[in-house]
């Protein structure tokens, strides 16, 4: 087994939320016995949030067979024991018959190499989930009805346009740090752009004005993306590296700094 300080303090980590998960258990098993329907709800959902917990510590190698089985029985509790008579008594089956492997269960990680912090994937995760993939794709839509509408007569504002649309489509998905630049570029192009004499052209002034809403959405939506992965990256490295704080990460871009430009 390695032996350095940065894995036994996650070791330590792993022993408490586990040791977590057993008092909780314990605690579910005495309130099953109650007739208070809520309060072994209650228990079992703080069960099932201590799972969760372990399972977000250790890697799905090391997350233990146990766990899976467990979890299923105890979200099916929540759904029937409001009709079913014989919930309890299947869920307490099932406890017994993974007992005997919670009580064996030792967190050894003999052949641990080391969990990284996957920047790449929870920049993914809020991304995905967040709506300035879709806000972006609008953007591209606007801008090229701006550029097909005829009524900007510049070649240079046009190719400009063009070279816009083509940066968004080749930046604004693949990473935090070329997210927020596109952000950035957008606002500052359109700033020089001038969309306040455009939107004085009334065939055009609803598609001005749209792009106008749109990038007054990524003001607000970039940075929430920015904060969430920042508040992520907090709970992992509470987890992996307990001794970092995380002011020491090099993040692409400071969050006051980015809501102070969205604001300005």
């Amino acid at each position: 087994m390695p032996s350095n300080k940065s894995f036994d303090s996650f070791l330590r980590s792993v022993n408490e939320r586990f040791n977590l998960f057993r008092s909780s258990l314990s605690e579910m098993m005495k309130i099953l016995s109650l007739e208070d329907r809520n309060r072994k709800i209650e228990a079992v959902k703080e069960v099932l949030l201590r799972i969760d917990d372990l399972r977000r510590t250790v890697s799905s190698e090391d997350f233990p067979v146990w766990g899976p089985v467990l979890e299923s029985r105890l979200n099916w509790y929540i759904q029937v024991v409001a009709t079913n008579d014989t919930a309890g008594r299947e869920l307490l089956k099932t406890i017994l018959d993974v007992n005997p492997e919670i009580q064996k269960q030792q967190w050894n990680f003999d052949d641990y190499d080391g969990n990284p912090i996957d920047f790449a994937a929870i920049y993914e995760e809020y991304y995905r989930s967040s709506p300035v993939p879709d806000l972006f794709d609008q953007l591209i839509a606007q801008l090229q009805e701006l550029i097909d509408s005829g009524e900007i007569d510049s070649n240079k504002s046009l190719q400009a346009l063009r070279n816009l649309i083509a940066t968004i489509k080749k930046n604004s998905r693949r990473d935090q740090y070329s997210t927020v630049g596109t952000w950035q570029v957008v606002r500052h192009f359109l700033g020089t752009l001038g969309l306040e004499g455009l939107e004085a052209i009334p065939a055009i002034a609803p598609v001005v004005k749209a792009i106008r809403r749109t990038v007054d959405e990524l003001d607000l939506e970039v940075p929430n993306v920015c904060q969430k992965i920042r508040d992520k990256l907090s709970e992992v490295a509470a987890v992996y590296l307990p001794m970092l704080k995380l002011e020491q990460l090099a993040l692409p871009y400071d969050i006051d700094n980015i809501h102070e430009q969205a604001n300005s």
